[in-house]
C-alpha cells in the first residue's frame, strides 16, 4: 500500500510541475506569485480539512520534539524545497525539473542510513543508481546545448544569437543546480518527516503544521526581500 500511495504522489507532483510551468508562461505571473498561490492554496485545503480531521480522528497528545521535527520539514519541504524547484522550472521547464528533483528520495535513503541507522536494501541501490542515471542524462544534454553554443561563436555575424545562448545555456546549467538542491531540501525534509511521525504520528496534522510554517516563511521571506 505504502508504494502505490509514494507512486500516487510522485504522480500529482509531477502534473503540479507542469501546471507550474504553464502558470509561468502563459501568465504575467512570475515564480514568486505562483509559488505565494501554490502554498496559500496548501493552507485553505488543510482549513477546509482540519475540523472534520479534529472531529473525527484521535488527535495526539501534545509532543515538543514531534511538533519541531514537522516545523523543520515544513520549512525545508514547503518552503525552501518549493522554492527552488519554482526557480528550476522556470531556468529548464518541468520536464527537467522533475527529473532532479527525484533526488530527493536519494538524499533520503542516504540520510535515513545515516542519521536514523536504516537499512539500505539492494532495491534501493538500485533506485539510487536509476535517478543518478536520470540527472546524467539531463547533465548531458545541458553539455549538448554548450556545445552547440561554442559552434554557434564562430559565426561573426549573429552576435546577438551567441549572446542570447550564452544566457540561456547559464539559466540551464543554475536551473540543474537549484534542481538537485531542491531534492537534497526535501529529501532532508522528509526525514524530518519520519521522526514527526515517530514523535508525535499524525501525518495530517504535520502536512498542516509544515503548510502554516511555509505560509509563514514565505510571507516574511516576500517582506524582507520585497517581492
Amino acid at each position: 500500500m505504502g508504494e502505490f500511495l509514494a507512486i500516487i504522489a510522485a504522480f500529482l507532483f509531477a502534473v503540479s510541475n507542469i501546471f507550474a510551468n504553464q502558470g509561468m508562461i502563459k501568465s504575467d505571473y512570475s515564480r514568486y506569485e505562483g509559488l505565494f498561490v501554490s502554498v496559500v492554496v496548501n493552507n485553505i485545503l488543510n482549513l477546509a480539512i482540519l475540523p472534520f480531521y479534529i472531529l473525527f480522528m484521535s488527535v495526539p497528545s501534545y509532543n515538543f520534539h514531534g511538533i519541531m521535527a514537522y516545523i523543520i520539514a515544513g520549512f525545508l519541504t514547503s518552503f525552501l524545497g518549493r522554492y527552488l524547484l519554482f526557480e528550476c522550472i522556470e531556468r529548464i521547464k518541468a520536464s527537467r525539473a522533475t527529473v532532479l528533483k527525484i533526488t530527493a528520495p536519494v538524499f533520503t535513503v542516504i540520510l535515513g542510513v545515516t542519521v536514523l541507522n536504516e537499512n539500505l536494501s539492494p532495491f534501493e541501490l538500485l533506485g539510487i543508481a536509476v535517478v543518478l542515471i536520470g540527472v546524467l542524462v539531463v547533465s548531458q544534454d545541458t553539455q549538448r546545448f554548450m556545445n552547440k553554443n561554442k559552434s554557434s561563436e564562430q559565426n561573426d555575424n549573429n552576435k546577438e544569437k551567441v549572446k542570447l545562448n550564452s544566457v540561456n545555456y547559464s539559466k540551464a546549467k543554475i536551473g540543474i543546480i537549484l534542481g538537485i538542491l531542491a531534492g537534497l531540501s526535501l529529501g532532508s525534509g522528509n526525514v524530518f518527516r519520519k521522526l514527526g511521525t515517530d514523535f508525535y504520528g499524525s501525518p495530517f496534522l504535520g502536512v498542516v503544521i509544515g503548510s502554516a510554517v511555509s505560509l509563514i516563511t514565505l510571507v516574511i521571506f516576500s517582506f524582507l526581500s520585497k517581492k
